[in-house]
Formats: structure tokens, sequence, C-alpha cells
């Protein structure tokens, strides 16, 4: 008896691309099976006639496309016709022997593999559904393109290296098949690349609605926040160490003769090392930034201070990493205002802090550096407003609403710890609001209005 589809893929969009006829078409009817709406990209090739035309004859739903595999412009409308049938982008399916050799970031898109240009092209509809790329090779058959499984398998761990650093912020999964020496079985193969595909555990938590939460609901909250976000560069420490490995598996059981198979090698070492000590540094930054966030919960004395001292604190502590970066700070507040504050005042540093870390890490990325200025005011007597206000890159208003919450971004992936640790001082430890004002190129303002007096039930 043949066990029954466990329907894993029940409303989700799945575009395949596979230089294998075969292949692809079980791929497609695997997801079709499962629940999901199939895009399958064909190729004008002879090897590709009748399963195309059997594919016309069935009732299985699956959205068929020829496209010229080296045209830019059709895999763009590949793209777009794919949401457009589904409304959404869940996975993409890469077969490895549609590519060429790649150099990220500086290629153009001429001297980028079809994989990885698919990759570019869907990763803001991929981002927004937390999706996955399945990155696999298919058998080699007469008429298709690509070489031998050993050249495959390098090409394979070219393309890992390419994603997983291009997409070790983002919400966007990747996941490598590999060919199996031993077996042919398309079926199985096919199995694969689908759990390659399925939804995670973790994933499906972190996508749940973010309804109001109990103070052990929203600590919950943030452990499975943090493995989220952990997760992301220990997958990027997998992926560099599987390519070292095979690296130098290859090197014990085949040493290269040729001058340029060594450059290759070396260079390929060299990459998966490079990448494996800056994902390491960004572990190790995680894990610091919830060490962090436990050190909420020791006890800190309440106290009356000026809030603009504490503001200049916070401002004198980053001094080094805003010269750094060459980014200018000002702090704007009116003279005469009586800014005595009674609260916390080492936990309102640390959000604080947190803010201007978060400025100082994204808010000038790929740009020149700019000014954060930050404005201190009473409103009124039982009320102070600070805001925390960057003229950088901004980001899509859309967001704001999600941008400090405990739970994926839904555009870059980063969990961003340190905004979720000063939406929790602001809000549960101090009784405040914590706001988000945006707009892609016209920077990012956070205000923090804070009560005059913090009550003892806040401290909890």
């Amino acid at each position: 008896m043949s066990r029954a589809p466990s329907r894993r893929f029940i409303d989700k969009v799945v575009l395949i691309t596979s230089a294998s006829a075969s292949i692809g078409v079980a791929v497609a009817r695997g997801f079709e099976r499962e629940g999901a709406t199939v895009v399958l990209a064909a190729l004008d090739l002879p090897s590709w006639r009748d399963p195309i035309e059997e594919l016309r004859a069935s009732d299985d739903g699956i959205e068929l496309v020829i496209i010229d595999m080296a045209d830019d412009a059709a895999l763009r409308r590949l793209i777009d016709r794919t949401v457009a049938l589904g409304g959404k982008l869940d996975v993409l399916v890469n077969d490895a022997r549609l590519g060429e050799e790649v150099d990220l970031p500086e290629a153009e898109d001429e001297d980028l593999g079809v994989p990885v240009v698919l990759s570019r092209l869907a990763l803001p509809h991929l981002a927004k559904a937390a999706g996955v790329i399945v990155d696999f090779a298919s058998p080699a058959e007469p008429g298709s393109p690509g070489g031998s499984d050993a050249a495959i398998r390098a090409e394979l761990r070219a393309i890992a290296l390419v994603l997983a650093e291009a997409l070790a912020t983002t919400t966007v999964r990747v996941s490598t098949v590999e060919p199996d020496a031993k077996s042919s079985d398309l079926d199985a193969l096919a199995e694969r690349v689908l759990e390659g595909a399925a939804p995670r555990r973790a994933e499906a938590s972190a996508s749940s609605p973010r309804e109001r939460r109990t103070p052990v609901q929203w600590h919950a909250a943030m452990v499975s926040a943090f493995s989220h976000d952990v997760n992301t560069p220990l997958g990027v420490l997998r992926t560099a160490g599987s390519v070292i490995a095979d690296s130098v598996g290859d090197l014990l059981e085949d040493p290269p003769d040729d001058p340029d198979d060594i450059e290759e090698l070396r260079s390929d070492l060299r990459n998966a090392l490079d990448l494996l000590s800056r994902n390491l540094d960004r572990a190790q930054t995680i894990i610091q930034g919830f060490k962090h966030l436990a050190k909420l919960h020791l006890p800190s004395e309440q106290a009356v201070v000026e809030l603009d001292r504490i503001i200049e604190e916070c401002t004198a502590a980053a001094r080094s990493e805003l010269d750094r970066a060459g980014i200018g700070v000002r702090l704007d507040r009116r003279e005469d205002d009586d800014y005595r504050w009674d609260g916390l005042p080492a936990h309102l540093a640390h959000g604080i802090t947190e803010l201007l870390h978060n400025a100082i890490r994204h808010a000038f990325a790929g740009r020149e550096p700019g000014n954060i200025t930050l404005e201190l005011e009473r409103p009124s007597a039982d009320a102070f407003v600070i805001r925390v206000a960057d003229d950088g890159n901004g980001m899509d208003p859309q967001l704001s609403s999600h941008i400090a919450e405990a739970a994926p971004h839904p555009t870059t992936g980063a969990l961003a710890l340190g905004l979720a640790t000063t939406r929790f001082i602001v809000v549960r430890l101090l009784g405040g609001t914590l706001e988000c004002d945006t707009a892609a190129g016209k920077g990012t303002t956070f205000t923090l209005t804070l009560p005059a007096v913090v009550t003892e039930g806040r401290k909890r």
C-alpha cells in the first residue's frame, strides 16, 4: 500500500527549473500532490518534448512555461508569471546543471549562472514568504546542459557559497541536494528535493500570528526568536564546513596537478574559511545580545535621574563606533525643561544604546554615512518623549509595525534582537510605547514615550 501524501505544501507556490525533463516532472508532480501551486520552467529541447506533451494532456494542474534560460528578461517574466499565478512565491527549485561559474558580488547579470540570477530575482518574493531555495543537480541526460557529476558537485558548492553569503541576513533558507552516485532513482531524488523545501517546525511557529502575550508567552517567543536568529549563521557555517570537507576530500582522493585546478581549490577553501570566520563572529554577536537580554531580569534600582544625562552617556559610550563609521550625532532638547525622570536608568540606557547600534549597523549600509539625531521633550508633566532619528536608508513603511518584534523581519530576515530588547524595555519594564516612522530613502525615526514615573508593577 502506498503512503498517502503528507500535504506539506498546501497553499505554497513553487517554481521549478530543471535541465532534466524527467526529474523536473517528477519534482513538479511531487509538490503538486502535496498541495502546492506549481510552475515548471521547461526547456525548448528535444528531451523535453514528450514530457511536455504528457503534462499538457494530463490534469495535474502544473503550469508549464517554455523558456530560454539564457534570456534574463525571460527569467524576470518567469518570476512575475509565477507570482501572478499564486500571489506569492514560497519555494524556488534550481537545477545546478543550468549554472555557470559565478563570482559575486562583482559579477554582472550576464556573468551569473541561471540559479543565482533566478535566486536574486526571486529574493523579494521569497523574503516576504520566509521561503526556501533548493539547489539540486539532476541526473545527466542526453541533450541536457551540464557536465559530469564531479563538475556538478563543484558547481553546487559554488552556488551554495554564493547564496549562503548573499542570503545570510534574510528569512530565506537555502538547501542543497547533491547527486547520489549510488542511486539513479528519480522519485528518490524528487523526495530529497521536497524534503529540502519542507517547512521546519521553527519556521511554522515563527509565522504564526503574534497576538497579545502573557509575560511567560513573551519570554518563550524571545527564546524561539533567538533560536531562529542564531540558526542563520549556523546554517551558513554548515554550508561552509561542507564545502571545506568536500574540497579537502577531493584533494586527498585525487590531488590536482594542473595549476589552475590547484588555484581554484585554494580559492574555494579561502572563501569557505572566510565565510566560516565571519559567521562565527555573527553567531557570537547574537549570543552576546541574548545575554544582554537576560540581564534585563536582574534587579535594577529605581532612581530619579536627568534624562538628558542618560542620553549623553549613551552617545558617549557609542562614540568610538560612531567615529569609526563616520556618523554624526547630536542631542536636541529645550534647555529650560525639567527632565527629571523617576524610572529605571540602567534599562533605559540599554534600550537607547540598542537603537544607536541599530542605526550604526543598518541605517547607512551601502551609502555615505549621515547623522543620528536624538530629541528629548516633555510634552506634559506625566510623560517624556525620546526620538532616535537617522537620515539613512529607511525602509518600506509596511515593515515598521514588525521591525521591533521578536520575529523574522519580513524582508531582510534579521531578527534584530536588539530592537526586540528595546521594545521589551520600553513597553514591559517602563510602561511606555515604541513607534517606528520610516520610508525608503527617507530615514527612520524611533519614538519612545515614557511615563514620568515608572510604577512598581512595571518593574516585573
